[in-house]
């Protein structure tokens, strides 16, 4: 019972830590993308 406790535990943060790096991907593509656009715009 301990054992499979434990493994509960590690997976959740894990999933958290998956999330997050999802939303800063998200943002810096975002990011990305309107400098992007800026520069495109800036250019003709």
């Amino acid at each position: 019972m301990k054992k499979g406790e434990k493994s509960q535990v590690s997976v959740e943060p894990e999933k958290e830590k998956t999330i997050i790096n999802g939303q800063k991907l998200h943002r810096l593509g975002f990011l990305l993308f309107y400098i992007y656009i800026d520069f495109f715009a800036t250019k003709n």
